[in-house]
């Protein structure tokens, strides 16, 4: 799961923050990683992978890892919630 988040005027915001709580615990988590090869945000989750899949991430070094890691920083926005041009000076 990429992204997970609760819109402004959501109807049900407590339902919301039950089911993100539920996707970032461990299991569902193991699930995303082992059926999906997918990253994991939840280092309890580490101990249930399998070590192949486990040292392909490199989670017992994930200090080291978000060193490396190429992150692309979130743009600016303006006070409407839209993007923000970019100037070069």
């Amino acid at each position: 799961m990429d992204c997970l988040c609760i819109p402004k005027d959501a109807p049900h915001p407590d339902l919301s923050y039950k089911m993100i709580n539920h996707i970032i615990s461990a299991e569902p988590q193991k699930q995303f990683a082992t059926e999906q090869s997918a990253g994991i945000t939840n280092l309890d989750t580490v101990p249930m992978l399998p070590k192949e899949l486990a040292e392909s991430y490199n989670y017992a070094d994930i200090d080291g890892f978000m060193k490396k890691a190429r992150l692309q920083p979130v743009p600016p926005l303006n006070p409407m919630g839209r993007l923000r041009p970019t100037t070069t000076s």
